[in-house]
């Protein structure tokens, strides 16, 4: 299922060029930062995290959304 699911975030995303230009400007700001102070070793590694971290987020909300929809996953709203 995880695997259908990646597959699905990822085709999502590449239809949608307005998501993925938003997440890199977010990220893109924070390694400008980072640069000045990591190597650039590092910083190139953060950016592949960047894109693992992104996948993964985007797999647990839709398998939280699944579990809610099927009864699996009760929310508990709280005010």
């Amino acid at each position: 299922m995880d695997k259908f699911l990646e597959l699905a975030l990822v085709n999502y995303i590449r239809n949608h060029d307005e998501i993925s230009d938003k997440i890199d400007k977010c990220y893109d700001t924070l390694v400008d930062e980072l640069r000045k102070l990591l190597s650039k070793d590092v910083c190139d590694n953060l950016e592949d995290c960047q894109s693992n971290a992104m996948y993964l987020a985007g797999l647990a909300g839709m398998e939280l959304a699944i579990g809610v929809m099927n009864g699996t996953i009760e929310q508990k709203i709280e005010a």
